[in-house]
């Protein structure tokens, strides 16, 4: 699944619907003068992510939680 956004307002949501999982991996663009964004898992902030970086190159976050059903969002 993938959330994409090209503005600093917005957001995303996935739903795992019925199906379980346990981790997520969260990919997002490191560059020079990024900012910070929010993930929250089933309405609670888990980490805050700083994408500022010296030069562009990609970044990757791992979020676990219990195995279960779960929506995560991506401010």
């Amino acid at each position: 699944m993938a959330v994409e956004g090209d503005s600093s307002r917005a957001w995303g949501r996935i739903d795992t619907g019925e199906n379980h999982a346990g981790l997520f991996r969260v990919f997002y663009l490191q560059q020079p003068g990024g900012g910070t964004f929010t993930v929250s898992v089933d309405g609670s902030t888990v980490a805050a992510i700083a994408t500022d970086a010296e030069e562009n190159g990609a970044g990757v976050h791992e979020i676990r939680a219990d195995d279960g059903p779960h929506q995560l969002e991506v401010h």
